[in-house]
């Protein structure tokens, strides 16, 4: 696959093993093409967040805690063809 997910932040009471995995099958399979970015950003799932200290773009998802319903913001930045997005 071209679209890749690297310095991803979860929460610490919800960073369990495997977590970073179950993300990343989230996400990649949604992103479709060089303009996926755009079209999640314009469909809403997926927002951008202030850049990444190294100038990357960040975004996040919001998932939702199963047992106490609270909102999860998850951030990460994406690679394409093994380039994180400026």
């Amino acid at each position: 696959m071209s679209w890749q997910i690297g310095k991803v932040y979860i929460p610490a009471p919800y960073n369990a093993p495997g977590m970073v995995a179950r993300v990343t099958e989230s996400i990649i399979p949604r992103l479709y093409g060089p303009d996926a970015v755009d079209f999640a950003l314009n469909a809403g799932w997926l927002q951008e967040l202030s850049p990444h200290r190294e100038g990357y773009r960040r975004f996040s998802i919001q998932l939702t805690d199963q047992r106490t319903y609270a909102a999860i913001t998850v951030s990460f930045v994406l690679s394409f063809h093994g380039s994180y997005l400026n």
